[in-house]
């Protein structure tokens, strides 16, 4: 069934008919090379883009699996009228996205509908994106289930200014002087004493989520993934990507291992990840300082977790006026699909001292009514 779109005006509509449609994770296919040239030409003659002026002040950074509700925060927080992202338009313009952003705008080009993979998150052109393909040579090859350990002097001086100029240029389509950028990314997971390196300064909060329905969604994640990426296959042809599936997993060390024991789309191998990620990431409190919230918390008691939030990343409470803000606050556990979950017992038995440790065996609350709710 085709996803129902709604376009601001006719234009959108022409320009963007087959934005939906293409939905992945990262863009599969380069953009026309007139469109290109038209848009770097647009950007440093029409616009001038200067960042000489612009500071990198205190980045934000959302990390957790896939399926712990990263989205959800993601969208809370970009709405927020301080805050700076990558929108869903910009990593198809990884060298010109200024000029994309500014004639997106001005000509009102933009969509809305529901995410490709049918969870009850609508997105549009401007909402926010992982865009992790404007850091060029952060990674290379986005098939790849290996583990780096990466540190800064693995990049050479010029490529890691890049990647700074890069977020300066999306902080200069945002207004520049006063937004604080932020960027959610599974990936990062994996790479938190990297981004600390980075930036010393950034506020780095980590989203941990039941894993009963964690590791199932994972699994759907992954069967939605492959239905998507074979069906721009289809509509695309072999320049598409390459002809192994996308696994959309952060490359924990042991990954590559579950996947070639188990298969991707594997409880066990999600149960694993999950159980891997926690003590990956609590390793990590030792020498980093971030935030760890809970999905269910914020499910519980979304304003007071939404304001925690706030006050870590140093963010002003948004005010009443600011109603997209709070209409996404108001809008936590609202769902219009269901999921029918499973293999509680198997992922109990993989996971259980995490699970001791971050509350999720003496909660209260039965896997079946978390299930039900996630």
């Amino acid at each position: 069934m085709k996803a129902q779109v709604e376009y601001p005006n006719l234009l959108s509509r022409i320009v963007l008919a087959d934005s939906v449609d293409a939905q992945f994770p990262f863009p599969l296919r380069p953009r026309p090379k007139l469109e290109t040239w038209f848009l770097r030409w647009y950007e440093r003659h029409r616009l001038r883009v200067d960042t000489r002026h612009i500071a990198i002040d205190r980045p934000i950074f959302l990390v957790g699996l896939p399926r712990t509700g990263t989205t959800m925060l993601q969208d809370i927080l970009c709405s927020h009228p301080q805050v700076a992202y990558l929108t869903n338009l910009m990593p198809s313009y990884p060298d010109c996205f200024c000029a994309a952003h500014v004639l997106c705008k001005r000509f009102h080009i933009n969509f809305k509908a529901d995410r490709f993979l049918g969870d009850s998150v609508e997105i549009e052109l401007n909402s926010a994106n992982e865009g992790l393909n404007i850091l060029k040579g952060f990674e290379d090859d986005f098939y790849s289930l290996k583990y780096r350990e990466l540190r800064v002097s693995d990049f050479a001086p010029e490529l890691v200014e890049e990647w700074r100029e890069g977020i300066k240029r999306v902080l200069w389509c945002f207004g520049g002087a006063s937004p604080r950028f932020f960027n959610k990314n599974p990936e990062f997971t994996v790479h938190i004493r990297f981004l600390k390196e980075l930036f010393p300064d950034a506020k780095i909060i980590y989203l941990v989520r039941d894993p009963r329905t964690c590791a199932n969604s994972m699994v759907k994640l992954c069967n939605l993934i492959r239905t998507q990426e074979a069906k721009l296959r289809d509509k695309f042809g072999k320049g598409s990507g390459p002809a192994g599936a996308f696994v959309p997993y952060p490359r924990l060390p042991k990954l590559a291992e579950y996947v070639a024991l188990y298969g991707a789309a594997d409880i066990r191998t999600t149960a694993n990840l999950w159980n891997d990620s926690v003590s990956f990431v609590d390793a990590c409190a030792s020498d980093c300082s971030f935030l760890t919230v809970r999905y269910e918390d914020i499910l519980a008691e979304p304003r007071s977790e939404i304001a925690k939030i706030l006050d870590f990343c140093e963010l002003p409470e948004a005010d009443a006026s600011v109603e997209r803000f709070w209409e996404k606050v108001r809008r936590i556990g609202t769902l219009r699909h269901s999921n029918r979950y499973g293999d509680f017992g198997l992922i109990e038995e993989i996971c259980r001292a995490n699970m001791e440790r971050h509350g999720y065996l003496d909660s209260g609350e039965s896997p079946d009514r978390a299930a039900a709710r996630a």
